[in-house]
C-alpha cells in the first residue's frame, strides 16, 4: 500500500507509484490518496482509497479504514517531509496512525531530500520551518530517490535508488509525429508543468504575490530570449497561468492532467523544459530524455536592474511583490534546503540555471538553450554522463527496498 500524505503531492505520489511498479515482487498495490490524485492512481493501475482534502476530520479515519481493510505487509509513506513537516496539522494525525500501522505492517517513507540532513535548512516563505528535526519513528525505513538525494550506496534502513530510468533521446521521427498529432507548428516548443499545491498557495498571504507574479517574469524573460519570434508553450497543470500581453510571439496552450504516455511523448518532443522548481521529478525525466532543462530561481541578492526588456520585466516583478523571499522551489521558497540538497550533487550539471534577479544573464542562458546547438549538445552530454554515474553508484529498487526494510 502507498499512503499518500497530502492532497497535492503529485510528484511524490507519482514517484511512489513508479517505484512500487518497478518492484516486481509486490503482488498488489493499493494507494490511499486525496481525491485530487485519484486519476494518477487509476493511470498506474492501482486501487485507490480516496480521502478528502487535508484538515478535514474524515481524512485520518479514511486512512485507518483502508489500512484495516487491506492489512498490507508494507506501507510506503509518500514523502516523510510532507507528512511530518509541511502539513503540521496532518502530521499530528499521522503521529497516531504510523505507530498503529507499525503494529501490523512495515512502514517505509520516501525521503525525498534526506530529512536527517536537510531538516534544519528547510525554509518556507523565507523563514526556517524547524527549530529541531521532526521525530520520525526509528523503525520507519527510508527510501532515498536519487538525484533528489546525492548518489550513493544503500545502508541499513536507508535504500538509495534511481528515481527514473535513463531513456535516451526521442527520435526525430517520433518528435515530428507528436508535434503533428498535437498541431504544434515549426519553431521552438517549450514545455512547463505546475502542481495543484503551487496554485493552492495563492490563498496564503505569504506566498500570494510570488505565486501570481513569478510566472509572468518567467514568460517575459522567455519572450525576450525569443526576440519576438514565435514559440509554442505547452503548460500541463491544474489551472492556466496568466501570460502578460507584452509577450508577443508566445503561443500559450494550457492543458490539465494527461496520461503518462502522452506526457512523456510531449516532453520528449520539447526543445526546452522550463521549470521554476529545480529538483522537480519532471526535470529528471526531461534530462533522461536529453531534453534541455532550464530552471529559474529567485536569488536573495540585490537585483541587477537594467533598461533592457529583461530588466523592465524584473522591475515589474519587484514592484508587484516587493520580492519577499528567495525562491528555489516556487512559490514555497526553500532556498536553503535546495542548496543543501544540490551541494556536491552532480545532478546540478544536467540543467541550465537562471536567476530571475539577473534578468539579462537569464535571457542569454535561455537563448543558448533555444538556439545554440553547441550549448544544447554540451548539456545533453552532461545529462548522459550523469545517468551513467547514477547507474553505477546507486542500487536497484529491489536492493533499496530490502535496505529500507532493515530499519532498527
Amino acid at each position: 500500500m502507498i499512503l499518500g500524505c497530502t492532497s497535492v503531492s503529485t510528484g511524490e505520489l507519482t514517484m511512489a507509484l513508479d517505484w512500487a511498479r518497478r518492484l516486481t515482487t509486490a503482488p498488489e498495490l493499493h494507494a490511499c490518496v486525496a481525491t485530487g490524485l485519484v486519476q494518477q492512481v487509476a493511470w498506474a493501475g492501482v486501487k485507490a482509497w480516496p480521502y478528502p482534502a487535508l484538515g478535514l476530520p474524515r481524512a485520518i479515519p479514511r486512512m485507518e479504514e483502508a489500512l484495516r481493510s487491506v492489512r498490507p505487509d508494507v506501507v510506503i509513506l509518500a514523502d516523510v517531509l510532507l507528512a511530518y513537516g509541511l502539513s503540521p496539522d496532518f502530521a499530528d494525525g499521522l503521529s497516531y496512525v504510523v505507530p498503529h500501522v507499525l503494529e501490523q505492517s512495515r512502514v517505509l517513507a520516501l525521503d525525498l531530500y534526506d530529512l536527517d540532513d536537510t531538516a534544519l535548512h528547510v525554509d518556507i516563505f523565507g523563514r526556517p520551518l524547524f527549530t529541531r528535526p521532526p521525530v520520525v519513528p526509528p523503525s520507519v525505513g527510508r527510501l532515498l530517490p536519487c538525484p533528489a538525494n546525492r548518489p550513493g550506496r544503500s545502508t541499513k534502513g536507508r535504500g538509495r535508488y534511481a528515481m527514473l530510468k535513463d531513456q535516451g533521446p526521442v527520435s526525430a521521427v517520433d518528435k515530428a509525429a507528436t508535434r503533428s498529432r498535437l498541431g504544434i507548428p515549426e519553431g521552438p516548443l517549450v514545455v512547463m508543468t505546475t502542481s495543484p499545491w503551487q496554485h493552492a498557495l495563492e490563498r496564503r498571504a505569504e506566498a500570494k504575490d510570488v505565486t501570481q507574479h513569478a510566472p509572468a517574469l518567467m514568460f517575459r524573460l522567455l519572450a525576450a530570449a525569443l526576440e519576438g519570434g514565435p514559440a509554442t508553450v505547452v503548460h500541463i497543470g491544474p489551472q492556466a497561468l496568466a501570460v502578460p500581453p507584452d509577450c508577443e510571439g508566445l503561443d500559450y496552450r494550457h492543458q490539465p492532467q494527461v496520461p503518462p504516455a502522452d506526457f512523456a511523448a510531449l516532453l520528449g518532443a520539447a526543445n526546452v523544459y522550463l521549470s521554476n522548481n529545480c529538483p522537480a521529478s519532471t526535470a529528471v525525466r526531461a534530462a533522461s530524455l536529453r531534453v534541455p532543462v532550464v530552471t529559474m530561481h529567485l536569488g536573495n541578492g540585490s537585483p541587477a536592474h537594467s533598461t533592457t526588456r529583461a530588466g523592465k520585466a524584473l522591475r515589474a516583478y519587484m514592484d508587484a511583490t516587493s520580492h519577499r523571499y528567495g525562491c528555489s522551489l516556487w512559490p514555497l521558497g526553500m532556498r536553503g534546503m535546495v542548496e543543501r540538497v544540490l551541494k556536491d550533487n552532480p545532478f546540478v550539471d544536467t540543467q541550465l540555471h537562471v536567476d530571475g534577479m539577473r534578468p539579462d544573464d537569464a535571457v542569454e542562458t535561455l537563448k543558448g538553450a533555444l538556439r545554440d546547438k553547441g550549448v544544447v549538445e554540451a548539456l545533453q552530454g552532461r545529462q548522459e554522463a550523469f545517468f551513467k554515474l547514477l547507474g553505477a553508484s546507486v542500487d536497484t529498487p529491489d536492493v533499496a527496498f530490502q535496505a529500507a526494510l532493515e530499519a532498527a
